[in-house]
């Protein structure tokens, strides 16, 4: 096999060459909403830089199980 050398690396922050936040958002509120929770535009505002299992505990309640989160993590 052959080595390639790397000429340059491209690190894409969020919304710098694609802005994906409509369809983090339209996730989140569709996980939430089959669940029976609500997630807004400004929840999702508030979300950025945390961790998934803060954003659903803090969404669904502090008693969610270790086994929801993983499963709503895994979707």
């Amino acid at each position: 096999m052959s080595e390639i050398e790397a000429k340059a690396v491209i690190w894409d922050m969020d919304g710098v060459l694609a802005d994906t936040a409509p369809f983090h958002l339209s996730a989140w509120q569709k996980v939430f909403q089959e669940r029976g929770g609500k997630f807004t535009k400004e929840d999702f505002r508030h979300s950025f830089g945390r961790r998934n299992d803060a954003i659903i505990r803090k969404t669904l309640g502090k008693e969610t199980s270790q086994e929801e989160i993983d499963a709503i993590s895994g979707k």
